[in-house]
């Protein structure tokens, strides 16, 4: 995932070339989209059983995955912006929260993780990450694709840092729907005390910032994690964060 250098091609040759890694990022938020969805996810799980359908649903994002990161190597360097130190560095600064949200959010129980089935005594509890955003780790993720889609202004990373967002932050709307429709009433309770977007609950009164319940464990963790990806990002991706 390294810069790329510009190639001098024909408007319609760097379309062409750009096709495979659009292709790849579509099928791969569709995948998350359709197959998630309540219509397409319930059959299958009838039909193939739970462990099957997650193991089906594991491969196939995996793929998309994997297919997302190798046509994105072999696509043209096409400059849309020239992305100026300042933008990166803000990148820089915003991708420690962004780590920080995808540790803790993943570490702690929380009534919208996909397939958790919490009882109404602990999804009353709003407590840690949650008083932040009910939607961490998700939030996490779009942060992270957001900053790399600043940081980066050729047409190839918007396409494949634009899609890891969109299917974060949109990925978010879509959960609480599908909630609010499995859940009823122990969602609507757990919804009106936190927020989609981080803070906002906060500033509305709503919940109370609850660090002690995140705990300094996930903070450094989440940092922890930060210093590996900046130390393994140049030898990984070709690009040294620091030095551009």
């Amino acid at each position: 995932m390294g810069i790329r250098s510009s190639e001098n091609l024909p408007g319609s040759s760097l379309l062409e070339e750009l096709t495979p890694l659009a292709a790849a990022t579509a099928a791969f938020v569709l995948w998350h989209l359709v197959v998630a969805s309540t219509a397409v996810r319930e059959p299958l799980i009838r039909r193939l059983g739970r462990l099957r359908f997650a193991g089906l649903f594991s491969a196939g994002a995996l793929a998309g995955l994997a297919a997302m990161v190798m046509t994105y190597g072999n696509a043209p360097y096409v400059e849309l912006w020239a992305a100026s130190t300042s933008v990166r560095h803000l990148s820089l600064s915003v991708m420690p929260v962004a780590c920080i949200l995808v540790v803790a959010g993943a570490s702690t129980p929380n009534p919208s993780t996909v397939g958790m089935d919490m009882p109404a005594a602990r999804v009353a509890e709003v407590s840690g990450i949650l008083t932040v955003t009910r939607h961490p780790l998700m939030w996490g993720i779009g942060l992270f694709g957001l900053c790399h889609m600043l940081a980066n202004g050729d047409a190839a990373s918007q396409i494949l840092f634009g899609g890891v967002a969109f299917l974060a932050l949109y990925g978010t709307r879509r959960l609480d729907a599908k909630k609010r429709r499995s859940m009823g009433e122990r969602w609507r309770h757990f919804e009106d005390a936190t927020s989609n977007l981080p803070f906002a609950a906060i500033i509305q009164k709503c919940a109370v910032y609850d660090f002690p319940g995140i705990g300094w464990p996930r903070v450094i963790g989440g940092l922890a994690l930060y210093v590996v990806l900046l130390l393994i990002h140049g030898e990984a991706f070709g690009v040294v964060p620091w030095a551009v």
